[in-house]
Order: C-alpha cells, then sequence, then structure tokens
C-alpha cells in the first residue's frame, strides 16, 4: 500500500530537527518535504499560518 505523507518542518525547529525530517523523508519513498523558512519553528500553523494552509491545501488536493 502507497500513502501519500506530508512531513512539514520549519527551519529552526528544536524539537524535530530539520535534519530529522530529512532522513525521514529519505527514508519513505511516496513522502514530500516542505521546510518552512525564514526563522520557523516547530508551531508551523501559527508561525507561517498561510503557508502552512497552502501547503496542506496542495497536498490534500493533489491526494
Amino acid at each position: 500500500m502507497e500513502i501519500p505523507i506530508l512531513i512539514l518542518t520549519g527551519d529552526k525547529d528544536v524539537f524535530i530537527l530539520p535534519s530529522e525530517s530529512e532522513k525521514m523523508h529519505q527514508k519513505i519513498p511516496i513522502s514530500k518535504l516542505v521546510v518552512f523558512s525564514p526563522k520557523i519553528g516547530h508551531m508551523i500553523n501559527y508561525e507561517a499560518k498561510n503557508d502552512y494552509i497552502k501547503e496542506m491545501e496542495t497536498f490534500l488536493s493533489e491526494t
């Protein structure tokens, strides 16, 4: 079974480091990785609300 996976990270996330998100992305072939910047941490939906919504809508419309 192949299920599309969206991995979101902030360039300044200290809880799940962007490098860890990149490792997950490399291990999941069908995944899409989006890195939010500049100076976006773990709370992407608050820190970059409009960009977050745009990425979610795009991903959901493609799946």
